[in-house]
Formats: structure tokens, C-alpha cells, sequence
């Protein structure tokens, strides 16, 4: 039987990243054929701290919002913490959702 943990963060933020890789090292210690991990980091911050945090070979994909998210022609991660994260061995990934207009629509219609 498998057993599975979700674990729900009252808010969007850096202020979980510690309780995130805390998670994500609890999960690392219940698994030996985990080899990659996707973060969501707009900054990118989080994805250096998480790699900071991990022993041993595991890829690393850090996942941003696309270009204009925040700002017309801006990106949310700058050039030079994608340089800082690529020289580790982390990917960025700038890419919008195909429903993100959909659940934003719910969202704000229903809260």
C-alpha cells in the first residue's frame, strides 16, 4: 500500500520554502528513485536554496512565470540568477499553464 502527504501553504511566498524543502527531504529520505525535482521559484531564490539543501545527483528544474507575468517585456528572474543557477546545473522554464486563464476566470468569479 502506498501512502501519500500533500501538505497546503496558507499563502503563495517565500515564507514556506524552508517548510517546502523540509518536505521535499522527507519525501527524498522515503524514495530511492526520485532523480529529478520541479520547483516553482519566479525569483529563483527557492531552487537555490533547494539546491543548497539537497545532497547527490538530482536534477533540478526551476519553474518561473513567463515573460510579461509582472511587467510588460520583464521577466520575474533575472539574467543573472538563470546564469547562477545554470552554472549549478539548474534549469529554468519560463511558460505559461493552458488554463491559466481558466481557473484565474473561477477564481475570480468564485473566490
Amino acid at each position: 500500500m502506498a501512502r501519500k502527504f500533500i501538505t497546503y501553504f496558507e499563502k503563495q511566498g517565500n515564507d514556506y520554502t524552508d517548510e517546502l524543502i523540509a518536505a521535499v527531504l522527507d519525501k527524498l529520505g522515503m524514495s530511492d528513485n526520485i532523480n529529478r525535482i520541479l520547483i516553482a521559484s519566479s525569483s529563483g531564490k527557492s531552487a537555490l536554496q533547494l539546491y543548497n539543501a539537497l545532497d547527490g545527483d538530482i536534477e533540478i528544474i526551476n519553474v518561473t512565470h513567463h515573460m510579461g507575468f509582472s511587467a510588460p517585456n520583464e521577466s520575474d528572474i533575472s539574467d543573472e540568477m538563470i546564469d547562477e543557477l545554470e552554472r549549478l546545473g539548474i534549469k529554468t522554464y519560463h511558460g505559461s499553464h493552458a488554463f491559466s486563464g481558466a481557473a484565474r476566470g473561477v477564481t475570480n468569479k468564485y473566490g
